[in-house]
């Protein structure tokens, strides 16, 4: 059935959208092996535009999942990458650039750490800079700050969310391949799943001719009662933790594949994406019932917590 597209559904998401301020929004579905996808309300507001499955967006942190999943291309091919492991220590992998402060650290801290969030650093989201900087940052800069920053806990001890380290992950991608991060991902993701809508970074994007597909940012000003837009920007120093652009019917592909372990994932590929590392929340104490903590493999929250 095409929910979507049922007599309730779409009143209901104008009602949603209208509720919490959001101008427009797509949604795909996967249902065997039929996909399903809509879109709602308005990707731009001046002028207006509305928002369809084929409208792109910057989809921010949920590019993490593909940024472990490269990572998880070198870990399987072992005969070209064969330094390359969950358990390898990232600064004999990135000799030089990645070094952490304190004891212990650069010499403990492996790449299922950075993929995990335990590696004892806090985000430091304001120590990096933007595209507008005289010297903006990249994947490699941030590699190499990383020694210039504080740890707020031992290393493994706790989830510390911290994109930066997708940005090391990133990073690692480059030296190992040989390839630029985006093509990297055009190479062995983009091109292979037929996401020919899909790139990394909106001057990508609209370097292929699709920026008048792409969705405005918005924010809502409560005081004014209005809506603030903005056009999405080039976050070159974001690479790995975010900055991927896509259209629902773009990423419903790159699900399908992890659902399904279709190529390029394979069985390898896909229990080290979803293998369970870090406890997000061990102090719960108001889980509903028949559920447990939520934990963070890579790039990924398994949906295997409920029983």
């Amino acid at each position: 059935m095409d929910y979507l597209h049922s007599p309730n559904f779409p009143a209901r998401v104008e009602e949603l959208i209208k509720k919490y301020h959001v101008p427009g929004l797509a949604v795909a579905i996967i249902e065997g092996d039929r996909t399903f996808s809509a879109g709602y309300g308005l990707a731009s507001l001046d002028p207006p535009k509305p928002c369809t499955p084929d409208t792109l967006f910057d989809i921010a942190s949920s590019s993490k999942s593909m940024t472990a999943a490269a990572v998880g291309l070198l870990v399987r091919d072992n005969d070209k990458h064969p330094d390359v492991q969950y358990d390898a220590i990232v600064s004999n992998l990135l000799p030089g650039d990645f070094v952490m402060p304190g004891q212990g650290y650069t010499e403990g801290v492996t790449v299922e750490d950075i993929l995990s969030h335990r590696t004892g650093m806090s985000r430091h989201d304001d120590s990096y800079l933007s595209q507008r900087a005289a010297k903006p940052d990249d994947a490699r800069s941030i590699t190499r700050n990383l020694r210039n920053l504080t740890i707020s806990t031992p290393l493994r001890s706790k989830f510390i969310y911290n994109n930066m380290m997708y940005t090391v992950a990133a990073y690692l991608v480059e030296k190992k391949s040989g390839l630029p991060f985006a093509d990297f991902l055009q190479e062995r993701f983009f091109g292979p799943l037929g996401m020919s809508s899909t790139h990394l970074q909106p001057k990508r994007a609209r370097a292929s001719g699709l920026g008048d597909r792409m969705a405005q940012g918005h924010t809502w000003n409560e005081e004014e009662k209005r809506y603030i837009s903005f056009d999405a920007s080039d976050t070159i120093e974001g690479e790995g933790a975010g900055s991927i652009i896509t259209s629902a019917n773009d990423y419903i592909k790159w699900v399908k594949a992890l659902m399904n372990r279709e190529h390029p994932i394979d069985d390898e590929v896909y229990k080290g994406l979803t293998k369970m590392r870090t406890l997000v929340s061990p102090d719960s104490d108001d889980l509903e019932p028949m559920t447990s903590p939520v934990m963070y493999a890579a790039g990924l929250e398994p949906a295997l917590l409920r029983a």
